[in-house]
């Protein structure tokens, strides 16, 4: 089985993991300050 990806469709899910990578920083690091300043 191979699985046909189409260029464009390739870019729109790297912008899509990549977005998804940065939130989830974002958010990793929020909850680290949020927990540092709780102690």
């Amino acid at each position: 089985m191979s699985v046909r990806i189409k260029k464009s469709e390739l870019v729109e899910w790297s912008r899509f993991v990549i977005f998804v990578a940065s939130e989830l920083v974002e958010w990793s690091n929020f909850i680290m300050d949020a927990s540092i300043r709780a102690r």
